[in-house]
């Protein structure tokens, strides 16, 4: 009699005898006991993805992956990472559709059942949605899986049976031979999938992301890609050619046969939601202040980033300054970018964004020479993991009004929680630097730390005596242009070894 299978393996996420599940365990030598070791995972596309996965599609590096192992890098350091973040949850597709002469926002099957947009328009964006991971109701901004977004009425059910073989690209298809998971590109090359339907939806994967592994539940690099049998060079060569081939979606404002990225192109972002949706433009209309055109988007994000979950903005009028209600603002913001050249960033303006922001985690505010730390002091987030508050050497403002304790007054308030700390050219003076250091080392759950740049401040050798004799995870420090240095010690250094060695050479 076959034994049940009632046991949960957590690492293959799949239910097992008791026989495997102890094949899978390891003995503990001081102990003799039995134990089950259980990997890193994160959040894939419908299921987790393990840490060593993560590794073998060079998704990380094996310094990430063995700081993941030791403890010196948190998943919540990994998922902040812009490259992982899209290779595991991809860029989004267009995820509904703006009414511009209304401001309206509306799924694109609501559209369709107003006649807004014809049925085979609609159809083919909803089958880009299903294959890219998830569909979308806009309005409320949730995603789900095809099965859920029929049960939540998000789409009808007359699309089910379509959108549940769109979503086969995500999911795999079983080959009809071997009984084997297979990804889309192996499902067109066994005539599983009509070609050029499959072409469409490769080509909505790459541009929102990459090409999706079903059977480890992410999107991939393309060289690996490659390497596992999911596309070909030929084949990417006709996806990346935007020829008649590959246009393959329409723009109902234009008539225009359009690639999947050409059309996302032409979209607007919401700002309340950060999703892409496709603009619905009459002769006369024009973008207005309610949409941000989605090419403007893609520029600014050099130089400002913004996480953003269900935000929805409250007018500057109607923030009343320290004392106003957090559930406004940007409630469930986690990372903002504002790096300049220009140092228009006022304390004013940063309250206004972050007044009421207390999931921040990552604040980058290089070149914002205006900002003082008596205004990060007050920011509500208690959470910060990184700051990043260097001046541009070109244009840097010495700043000697800044009092002995303005920095002390930040490594008290974010000890606990700061992983990186960039400062590099502020004018704090010696002794704020070595009380601030002081802190930072010996607070309780300092000992996270792992990058600190220092360049041309004025910290002090007794001032890094604290720091790097009390760090157990410190791997990067730049002291280059550090003016109170002995020669031979202003440079970055890489690694525990090499900053356990700098400690030797200041004692």
């Amino acid at each position: 009699m076959e034994e049940l299978k009632v046991y949960y393996n957590p690492n293959s996420q799949e239910n097992v005898n008791y026989r495997s599940l102890l094949e899978k365990c390891m003995v503990e030598t001081e102990t003799d006991m039995v134990l089950l070791p259980v990997h890193i995972t994160f959040k894939g596309l419908r299921r987790g993805v393990s840490s060593s996965e993560l590794l073998a599609s060079k998704i990380i590096d094996k310094e990430t992956y063995d700081d993941l192992q030791t403890g010196r890098t948190t998943t919540l350091e990994v998922m902040l990472m812009e490259t992982v973040k899209e290779f595991l949850q991809g860029k989004g597709s267009i995820s509904g559709v703006a009414v511009i002469s209304t401001n309206e926002r509306m799924s694109i099957y609501e559209a369709m059942k107003r006649g807004t947009l014809m049925p085979g328009t609609a159809l083919v964006l909803l089958e880009a949605q299903a294959a890219t991971g998830f569909m979308f109701e806009p309005v409320k901004n949730r995603k789900y899986s095809v099965d859920e977004a029929i049960k939540n009425k998000v789409v009808g059910p007359e699309l089910h049976a379509k959108l549940l073989s769109a979503e086969r690209a995500v999911t795999g298809y079983k080959d009809p031979y071997t009984g084997e998971t297979i990804s889309l590109f192996q499902a067109m090359e066994k005539d599983l999938i009509v070609k050029e339907h499959g072409i469409r939806l490769l080509e909505a994967q790459i541009a929102t992301g990459g090409i999706i592994d079903p059977m480890n539940s992410h999107r991939l690099p393309v060289e690996v890609a490659y390497k596992r049998g999911f596309l070909t060079e030929h084949l990417n060569a006709i996806l990346e050619d935007a020829g008649d081939d590959t246009k393959g979606f329409f723009d109902p404002n234009t008539k225009d046969n359009l690639t999947y990225l050409q059309l996302m192109e032409r979209c607007v972002i919401d700002p309340a939601t950060g999703l892409c949706l496709l603009p619905l433009v009459g002769k006369s209309d024009k973008l207005n202040d309610s949409f941000i055109a989605y090419h403007t988007k893609m520029e600014l994000k050099q130089t400002m980033t913004f996480r953003m979950l269900n935000v929805t903005p409250v007018p500057k009028a109607a923030r009343k300054g320290p004392g106003a209600d957090a559930a406004q603002g940007f409630p469930l913001l986690e990372e903002l970018c504002m790096a300049t050249a220009s140092s228009f960033m006022s304390n004013r303006d940063l309250w206004d964004l972050l007044f009421g922001s207390p999931q921040l985690r990552v604040l980058d505010l290089r070149g914002c020479s205006n900002v003082t730390p008596q205004l990060l002091e007050g920011l509500p987030c208690a959470e910060l993991e990184c700051l990043f508050w260097s001046h541009y050497s070109g244009n840097v403002q010495v700043r000697l009004s800044s009092t002995r304790r303005d920095l002390l007054k930040l490594t008290e308030k974010w000890s606990g929680s700061l992983r990186e700390l960039d400062i590099a050219n502020q004018q704090f003076t010696e002794e704020d630097l070595e009380e601030a250091m002081g802190h930072l080392a010996g607070a309780p759950g300092a000992e996270g730390l792992r990058s600190l740049n220092l360049v041309g401040t004025r910290i002090t050798p007794a001032a890094l005596r604290l720091i790097i004799g009390q760090s157990t995870t410190l791997r990067y420090l730049n002291l280059s242009s550090c003016r109170n240095l002995p020669r031979g010690l202003k440079r970055a250094y890489r690694g525990q070894e090499d900053i356990r060695q700098l400690l030797d050479a200041l004692q």
